[in-house]
């Protein structure tokens, strides 16, 4: 097994090889008080070898970054910022992401680890007011289309020609176009024992004068979370004419919707039915491919909870790939009684995820980014496991122990066709689909 360490330094130390041509290149602002949030995203080829798939902006700021296995490194910010000769900051955010983005969690962690930072909102594609003894953190555009780094993030044919301008294009995966087929070939990953290719984010604080890295040091490499990936093809030939996702002259990189469908403990009980009426209580970690387990049928949860990407990009248009509403129904419900016709779902994947934070809330370990079905103050409603506390109730028992460990454990989840929602051992788990940004 290599040496995770090893693999994150090599990562960041190529990111910042291609960062350097970045950030003196007419795609970074000007303005020496302004830095943007990126990352660089990476994948470990079968024998080794570091390709970078993509870069990212405009990201979503998810409690998922502080508790998951990579983490920010604050320290850094702080000493970025005093070297400058900053004393007040900004976090910068576009204006349809207010109440989402970023998570509650996320702005105490920022407000706790940078007491001077305030987050602010601003429209996209519009400049907003600055004050010259503030540094702005931005993670919104503010450059017209086809300008800025955000173009260069969501269209990949754009950044292989910024790579073909620098010594580093044989990072990317090799693509070939043209006017009739398209043609990428993805590469062959290295794998944990699951089969799940291995993936880092190197996150990143870039301005006119530089960039720094804000990943700790300590992280771990994260590995994709599904448990039942079936073959990893080294490539896969594409037709423009049968799939959307890719156009000739500008390849969209569209939102992925993508969860973190690892909620719980692999002890954690779920109910199985193995025939018509043989029912048992199984191991979550045990559960398989095809199981058919216990599920939540409460109408008003039913369906997708993805948040709506805008129309498609369409370039030097008014729209972008961002979100212009967002449907958790979860959050608003609100009832006196517990009424559920619960049915039986069959399981169509399993999620593996290992959190260095999570949350014991009596003898169950829940992941922090969760939300479960409880009862408080006479109302059943769903709860953000962060946010239980004594005297909540689960279905049946009395939420008598809430505790925040800080130690790395694995978790499982289910994703169930046809449903968002299943049981536990005394309470229901929405499998929350997170923001879909990378």
């Amino acid at each position: 097994m290599f040496r995770s360490s090893h693999i994150l330094n090599e990562a960041n130390i190529k990111s910042l090889q291609i960062g350097t041509p970045l950030y003196l290149s007419d795609y970074v602002s000007n303005d020496v008080n302004e830095g943007e949030l990126l990352t660089f995203d990476w994948i470990l080829s079968e024998d080794k070898k570091l390709y970078l798939l993509e870069i990212n902006t405009d990201l979503a700021l998810t409690d998922l970054m502080l508790y998951g296995t990579a983490g920010i490194d604050f320290e850094r910010i702080k000493k970025h910022l005093w070297v400058k000769g900053y004393e007040k900051v900004k976090l910068v955010i576009r204006e349809e992401d207010k109440g989402f983005n970023p998570e509650p969690q996320f702005i105490s962690k920022l407000t706790k680890e940078l007491p001077q930072c305030q987050v602010i909102y601003a429209k996209s594609r519009e400049n907003f007011s600055k004050d010259d003894d503030t540094y702005y953190i931005k993670n919104l555009p503010t450059t017209k289309h086809g300008e800025g780094l955000i173009t260069l993030s969501r269209y990949k044919n754009l950044f292989r020609d910024f790579l073909k301008t620098t010594p580093y294009y044989d990072y990317m995966p090799k693509c070939q176009y043209d006017d009739s087929d398209y043609c990428e070939e993805y590469i062959k990953p290295y794998t944990d024992e699951y089969g799940n290719p291995i993936v880092l984010k190197c996150l990143f604080l870039m301005d006119k004068l530089g960039m720094i890295s804000i990943r700790p040091q300590s992280s771990n490499i994260s590995y994709s979370e599904i448990i039942n990936l079936v073959g990893n093809p080294t490539h896969v030939n594409k037709n423009p004419k049968l799939d959307n996702m890719f156009e000739m002259k500008f390849e969209n990189s569209t939102f992925v919707r993508s969860g973190i469908w690892a909620q719980v403990g692999g002890e954690t009980k779920v109910e199985i039915i193995e025939s018509s009426t043989f029912v048992i209580d199984k191991p979550i970690r045990q559960v398989k491919i095809g199981d058919r387990v216990k599920v939540s049928t409460i109408k008003e949860l039913v369906g997708h909870h993805y948040p709506t990407p805008a129309e498609p990009f369409i370039l030097n248009k008014v729209n972008d790939d961002t979100i212009v509403n967002i449907n958790r129904p979860w959050i608003d419900y609100r009832e006196k009684q517990h009424n559920d016709l619960y049915d039986y779902g069959k399981v169509s994947n399993i999620h593996q995820y290992n959190f260095k934070t999570w949350v014991e809330i009596n003898n169950i370990m829940f992941s922090p980014i969760e939300f479960i079905y409880i009862n408080r103050d006479d109302e059943f409603q769903f709860v953000k496991t962060t946010d239980v506390k004594v005297g909540d109730r689960f279905l049946d028992n009395p939420i008598t122990h809430v505790e925040l460990h800080e130690e790395p454990m694995s978790f499982y989840g289910l994703q169930i066709e046809g449903y968002d929602n299943y049981y536990l051992e005394n309470t229901i788990i929405t499998t929350t689909h997170h923001l879909p940004k990378p």
